[in-house]
């Protein structure tokens, strides 16, 4: 099973006091953790206000980055805030994981070693995600460095209100950029960890469901000692489905507010790229690295949901996939079991599905939204 090492990564910011033994030591990496969150989200104060003051005195057009930003940190800011919140659901889904993984193990061995393998290899690649992403969080704080060393120009990673003129006040430069540094290599850092996770955790669930059809197909129903039993397969498929169901009742907010976010964020990102005017190489990489980090975590998001829904259908053809004919009365009412629960697939989302068709929505929606401020001039 995969280590769940984003885990521990959370703890760089005490996001994940869990995994610290010492009680003592546990609260002040707590505390810890809510100053951490606490800091990161005062600076969305100041984007707001920034976002405010450039639609008020200048044009919409002008705003879009202050939006595409202020966005993007709402979303890290409301994912932080899971993790520091919901920490023993996030632990009882590890836990239930790692159950039905030893269980899977203990009755099937090697062979389910080997299934698990090839899911913890697609897991190690959405890991990677996360440092993909820290190259983004470099490019937007190192870049004010490297202009005032080229140009002597003072600027910031990002638009934000400030009590005091940059260009004037060097020390007041210098403070901003350094809690502008701490706050997008947060939110950044926050977010990408927690949705690494969570696709992590979706790799997992499929893993146990390839284990669940590979014990349906083995089970023998005409030997007198079965290899892998009827009941544990019941019991089994019971527990993934419990665990499933769990899973898409505390995300759907989550997902829910992501989708209309990043519907936005795409949008207006795609606007400002397709319609840049003063060439600004840096400005056009921002935004880049903006739409593809967003259009990578809502994919992997429709994509997992739309397979784990696939997979509650497939338990079906598994559990017919045996002589289960030449079985007893009983083994064949208890198979219904299987039958019955796999004919109402679990699909993830309430208003809004999470299915790949979701996917292609938002790009739909997002071009939608592209033709009216183009339209409009804005």
């Amino acid at each position: 099973m995969w280590d769940m090492r984003q885990l521990r990564m959370m703890n760089l910011w005490g996001w994940w006091p869990k995994m610290i033994k010492d009680p003592k030591k546990r609260k002040i990496m707590r505390v810890y953790g809510y100053c951490s969150f606490g800091l990161d989200s005062i600076t969305m104060i100041a984007e707001i206000i920034s976002l405010y003051l450039a639609v008020v005195n200048g044009s919409f057009r002008g705003a879009i980055i202050n939006i595409v930003t202020t966005t993007l940190g709402t979303m890290a800011a409301q994912k932080i805030y899971t993790m520091l919140v919901h920490h023993e659901f996030i632990s009882h889904i590890c836990d239930t994981l790692e159950d039905l993984d030893n269980r899977a193990i203990e009755l099937m061995g090697e062979e389910c070693q080997v299934t698990m393998k090839d899911r913890e290899r697609r897991c190690l690649l959405t890991f990677v995600f996360v440092g993909s992403c820290m190259f983004t969080v470099c490019h937007y704080n190192v870049r004010p460095i490297i202009v005032y060393f080229l140009y002597g120009e003072r600027t910031i990673a990002m638009d934000m209100w400030t009590p005091w003129d940059e260009q004037t006040s060097e020390t007041g430069w210098i403070v901003v950029l350094i809690y502008e540094w701490i706050h997008i290599f947060a939110a950044m850092y926050g977010m990408t960890v927690f949705d690494s996770l969570f696709l992590s955790i979706f790799e997992m669930i499929l893993a146990e469901f390839d284990v669940l059809k590979i014990a349906l197909r083995k089970i023998n129903f005409a030997a007198e000692k079965k290899e892998v039993t009827l009941e544990f397969c019941i019991k089994f498929h019971q527990d993934l489905l419990l665990l499933v169901a769990r899973i898409n009742e505390f995300l759907i907010p989550i997902q829910t507010i992501q989708c209309v976010m990043f519907t936005f964020t795409i949008c207006f990102s795609g606007f400002e790229l397709l319609s840049l005017s003063d060439g600004s190489l840096n400005k056009m990489a921002n935004l880049v690295e903006v739409v593809g980090a967003a259009t990578y975590i809502t994919f992997g998001y429709c994509y997992q949901c739309h397979c784990i829904t696939e997979e509650c259908e497939e338990v079906v053809r598994a559990a017919c996939d045996n002589n289960w004919y030449e079985g007893s009365v009983e083994d064949q009412k208890k198979l219904l079991i299987i039958l019955e629960r796999a004919k109402n697939p679990i699909s993830f989302g309430n208003i809004i599905k999470f299915d790949l068709g979701c996917f292609i929505a938002i790009f739909k929606t997002a071009f939608s939204y592209y033709q009216v401020l183009q339209a409009f001039d804005i």
